[in-house]
């Protein structure tokens, strides 16, 4: 399998998380692309079109999968480089402390260490092989219903929650 990781800002819990991630699946072939962790306000918002004019013809190659940390814009960096294949969203995987447990069943959601990346990516790098193995067999999750997490459908639970503290 060969898989495309981007790490848009490579700070060193994004560095553990990453290089947990590709030690878990060593049979896996990996190209990471990584930018370094400075000038934040530039990574988040340039990190596209520093890869679309230095790494495109690493862009434009196959892979199988493409793994992104959150810093990554890529709906950006698709519209600088239209051979770049995602689907944005994966909504199989979900760290627990960010997913709504009412929304995403629990073969969606992994358990969540913030504080120890590297404990975090072998748990994501886990669920991922449980995933992989449910797509080759034909058997993935059903992907959660995420329509009912727009502002207006929360809205009036997210009052009655504040109400009630008062």
């Amino acid at each position: 399998m060969r898989i495309l990781l981007l790490s848009a800002y490579d700070a060193h819990s994004h560095r553990r998380w990453r290089q947990g991630l590709v030690a878990a699946f060593p049979e896996w072939r990996w190209t990471v692309l990584t930018l370094p962790p400075r000038f934040f306000s530039w990574r988040v918002r340039g990190n596209s079109l520093s890869w679309a004019f230095s790494e495109r013809e690493t862009l434009e190659q196959s892979y199988d999968v493409l793994v992104a940390t959150s810093m990554t814009d890529l709906s950006a960096l698709k519209g600088l480089v239209p051979a770049l294949v995602y689907c944005h969203e994966n909504q199989f995987a979900y760290p627990d402390r960010l997913a709504y447990p009412e929304f995403f069943p629990d073969t969606c959601r992994y358990p969540s260490y913030p504080d120890d990346p590297g404990r975090e990516s072998t748990v994501i790098a886990e669920h991922l092989q449980r995933l992989c193995a449910c797509y080759y067999q034909n058997d993935l999750p059903a992907a959660p219903d995420v329509h009912n997490l727009s502002w207006p459908c929360l809205f009036p639970a997210y009052r009655a929650e504040i109400n009630g503290l008062a």
